[in-house]
């Protein structure tokens, strides 16, 4: 049994420019880093005992006999991959809820091409993880997603990514200690309880990129994005920070639609009346985990300021995708 893993992710800078159909027009930057929250799957072969050929267990369970008879995407377009037709068994296991803005459905692609490639004894860099799994989903599943989550996911830590129409880049940042801890002590998140598809989401904005729509909130938002990367480099205080992704936020309020719901709308106006500097939510929106810039000493009151009880503290994760081969012992079974 292989047992692989990969973090979530955090996006700081640069979330919804990080779509082909943007940066293959327009050279983007995009910063993230990865949280020291995982997505798990045991991998293993399976015995020939049983009528099905294959089993996947995440929060339904397949039998099937054929991987085209697969229904979650992610599985079904690795296992094409790799030519794995038939003889696996694969279960999920997650520290977060899917659908919630953290990147959950890279993580598990690439802690899925992670596990395969160690299972099949192919030596791929996590860089190469993260490519494969970023090619998956784009032109195999074909789903409406950028880069940052496959790259957060698969490298760790703080992640610059570059991307233009020649290709992707990437370097991982050195942060000191001393910052990394001021960053964890004045951000915190919260689960909003409402999980949502991001694709829905990040079809609309796709949908507005290609058809030249509002690209005067777009080129906004990628300069507010390229200060923003520039202000972290220079380790700015969260106040500074803070200004700027309010901003940001807005602009991805009015691009994706939420500007007008009222449940988020509701959160983002208690939070910030607690002493929030700036709460804004993870991902393409919609719901899920949102994110609040504050001192430590006001998380409390942020926290009591809305019937949300469900809140972690914001620790990062520097490891990237790893797995490792556990051997199955029935006879050490209690």
């Amino acid at each position: 049994m292989f047992i692989s893993r990969a973090p979530y992710r955090l996006s700081f800078y640069g979330g919804g420019l990080d779509y082909p159909q943007w940066f293959n027009k327009f050279p983007t930057e995009i910063l993230c880093a990865s949280l020291d929250k995982y997505c798990y799957l045991m991998i293993r072969d399976l015995p020939p005992f049983f009528e099905h050929k294959i089993r996947i267990a995440y929060s339904n369970i397949e039998l099937c006999n054929n991987v085209r008879d697969i229904k979650h995407p992610s599985v079904r377009e690795v296992l094409k991959y790799f030519s794995i037709s038939e003889g696996i068994e694969l279960t999920h296991i997650g520290d977060l809820p899917a659908r919630s803005g953290v990147g959950s459905s890279s993580s598990f692609t690439v802690s899925l091409v992670n596990g395969i490639s160690k299972m099949k004894n192919i030596d791929h860099s996590n860089s190469e993880i993260a490519k494969i799994s970023t090619d998956i989903e784009q032109n195999y599943i074909k789903e409406n997603v950028g880069i940052q989550d496959q790259y957060a996911a698969a490298l760790g830590g703080f992640i610059l990514i570059k991307a233009n129409n020649h290709g992707i880049s990437y370097e991982k940042i050195n942060i000191s200690d001393e910052y990394i801890k001021y960053l964890e002590a004045n951000l915190i998140i919260g689960f909003s309880g409402r999980s949502r598809y991001s694709s829905l989401k990040s079809t609309k904005l796709v949908n507005i990129i290609s058809h030249n729509q509002k690209n005067d909130l777009m080129h906004e938002l990628q300069n507010l994005s390229l200060r923003g990367i520039k202000a972290f480099l220079a380790n700015q205080d969260s106040s500074f920070h803070s200004e700027l992704t309010k901003k940001i936020r807005d602009i991805k309020l009015e691009l994706n639609g939420d500007k007008d719901d009222i449940f988020i709308q509701n959160i983002i106006s208690k939070t910030e009346n607690a002493g929030s500097m700036c709460t804004r939510f993870l991902g393409a929106g919609g719901g899920g985990f949102f994110i609040c810039w504050a001192p430590k000493n006001l998380h409390e009151k942020i926290k009591n300021s809305i019937s949300i009880k469900i809140w972690f503290d914001v620790k990062f994760s520097f490891d990237g995708c790893s797995a490792f081969a556990k051997d199955y012992d029935e006879n050490n079974i209690k």
